[in-house]
């Protein structure tokens, strides 16, 4: 999994605002896997002109404009994409927001107290990948987000949408408490559930 090359420098973002990554490593993973015609549909659909400032804080309607339209110009091939692009932001956000000695001490911990501080970090965090959603940690590998933004009713019946979220939680919690976990998003606002719910599951084969 390489860094992605427009990690956020940010630290608080103001209301209504969201990480650039959650624009700039879509794109980038569509680009890969999808070509650049694709990508210059997908921005057009979402009226974006340029890469997000990986420096400037990102409309949050402006990320969820991206998303949507990723779906609907790819409704067979988005799911790979957002995971794609899920995993790079995992790997950003902890190299931006967490230092080299929360890592270590992350990692070196029982996975019970890595897993609910890694969690606490996520909440202080939540604007990054989920603008103005309520982020919960149910139990030490159970996440829910209400009011989701990026939540839409672009799942399947086995499988609620948000693979973004989804492949960046599971890259963040195997990097920093278990490298056998899976993350699973469970319920889905945009399927009519309360919250997205994300559940981790040990892969033990």
């Amino acid at each position: 999994m390489g860094r992605s090359p427009t990690a956020s420098r940010l630290r608080n973002l103001p209301k209504g605002t969201v990480s650039p990554n959650a624009v700039s490593d879509v794109l980038t993973a569509a680009r890969q896997r999808l070509g650049e015609d694709a990508v210059r549909l997908i921005c057009t659909r979402a009226e974006l002109r340029g890469t997000p400032d990986p420096d400037i804080p990102l409309d949050e309607a402006q990320a969820v404009r991206i998303h949507t339209a990723l779906r609907q110009a790819e409704p067979e091939r988005s799911a790979e994409v957002f995971r794609q692009a899920g995993f790079a932001s995992a790997e950003a956000f902890v190299e931006t927001y967490l230092s080299k000695k929360a890592q270590a001490m992350l990692s070196a911990a029982p996975w019970t107290m890595s897993a609910w501080l890694l969690g606490r970090w996520a909440r202080q965090h939540v604007r990054a990948f989920a603008g103005q959603a309520r982020f919960e940690m149910l139990r030490d590998l159970e996440i829910e987000l209400w009011n989701n933004p990026f939540a839409a009713p672009h799942g399947t019946r086995d499988h609620p949408g948000c693979y973004w979220q989804e492949a960046l939680f599971e890259g963040m919690f195997r990097d920093l408490v278990d490298p056998h976990l899976i993350c699973r998003e469970m319920t889905c606002v945009g399927q009519g559930d309360d919250a997205c719910r994300f559940a981790f599951i040990l892969n033990s084969g």
